[in-house]
Formats: C-alpha cells, sequence, structure tokens
C-alpha cells in the first residue's frame, strides 16, 4: 500500500557528533622514577615529587582529560602545563607560573605559588576531569570531580598546554582514561559566581 504522504515517507537522515577519542602517550619523564605501560604512569621509586606529561598539545578547539589514581595516599595533582615548559627531575603542577595544578588532598587549586580553595577533595578511583576550551575568551579550563562541575576554574590559559599529573608516593600510578573532544554545544562554562584563577604570565 502506497504512502499517502510523500514527505512523511522520505528519509530522515539525522546527524550525530561523534567525539574524537585521542589515544595516550607520554612526553619523556624527567624523572627516574616515572614508567609508563599503556596509558599508565607509575612512580617505581621514591621522588620528591614526580610530574608526567601527557603528550597532546591543546592549541585549539575544546578538550577534556578524565585521569583515575591508585596507590597516591593524599599526593596527587592534575593540571596543566605550558608546552615550552621543560619539567625537571622534581615538580609539582602548580609550583609557578608555567603550570596549574588540582589538589586532590586538599581541593586546592595551586599556581605560581598561590593557593585557591574551592574545588572537592579527591582520592584513589575518583574520576578527575579536566575540560579546557581554547575557543573561548579568555581561555579557560574547568574542572570536574565524578562528573560534579568545581566552583574554581582557571582562565587566561597560555597559547598551548597540556593536561599533566603530579605524584609523590612510591608505587602510586594514574591512569589516562579518556582524551575526548567537546563540541561548542556540548562545552561546559565555569559555574556562576565561581572563582577564576588568573594564569600569570
Amino acid at each position: 500500500m502506497g504512502c499517502k504522504d510523500s514527505k512523511a515517507c522520505e528519509t530522515q537522515v539525522v546527524s550525530i557528533e561523534v567525539p574524537e577519542i585521542i589515544p595516550a602517550s607520554f612526553k619523556p619523564f624527567a624523572s627516574t622514577c616515572l614508567e609508563s605501560t599503556g596509558n599508565t604512569v607509575t612512580l617505581t621509586g621514591q621522588a620528591n615529587s614526580s610530574t608526567a606529561i601527557i603528550n597532546f598539545l591543546i592549541r585549539t578547539g575544546i578538550w577534556s582529560c578524565t585521569i583515575i589514581f591508585r596507590n597516591s595516599s593524599n599526593n596527587r595533582f592534575v593540571g596543566l602545563i605550558e608546552d615550552s615548559f621543560s619539567v625537571p627531575d622534581f615538580y609539582w603542577a602548580g609550583t609557578d607560573n608555567h603550570s596549574a595544578g588540582f589538589s586532590g588532598s586538599n581541593g586546592s587549586l595551586y599556581h605560581n605559588g598561590d593557593v585557591t580553595d574551592g574545588l572537592s577533595q579527591f582520592s584513589d578511583s575518583d574520576k578527575i576531569t579536566i575540560e579546557v576550551n581554547m575557543a573561548s575568551e579568555p581561555r579557560t579550563a574547568v574542572f570536574f570531580v565524578n562528573g560534579v562541575l568545581q566552583r574554581t576554574h582557571l582562565i587566561n590559559l597560555p597559547d598551548c598546554v597540556n593536561f599533566c599529573a603530579s605524584m609523590m608516593e612510591p608505587d602510586s600510578s594514574f591512569t589516562v582514561e579518556s582524551i575526548t573532544s567537546v563540541s561548542p554545544q556540548s562545552a561546559s562554562h565555569p559555574i556562576e559566581g565561581s572563582v577564576s584563577v588568573v594564569w600569570a604570565v
């Protein structure tokens, strides 16, 4: 039996945007105590502090990275670091103006020696996500703990950054669960009234 309404019989084409997922790799480690296997980095020996940089340059677009720590006690940071910066052997994200670090032990954001509260603490097995928006003005980064948007964020990011993570405890590790592109329509924005931390020049 034919269809009386020819328009109703037309095939409906729905465009579904599929996020781009990037496999994780890492820049060469400054610390000899760090080792990587696949998308996991492990601190194999005692170190004052060691930072691993994810080898994915963020220059344009909107990107999110989700990281999970294990066996890290209270010494764990996730963050961003300038792509041009050479990390020394012992280094915490947020130590200076070349990086920013979100601490799991106290829920604070560290940058250029300054400490800003307002984020949640996070533990081993929690999912910590950083979403970087290089298309916004100013360039912005927001943070999530187990999917919950935090009330402190970064603005005025450098032109080129990488995701990074810092650890201290022997046998601690972190795994990059995902690095994913985010569409402008799906991008997250700072919560109204949240604290802005300005990246120092």
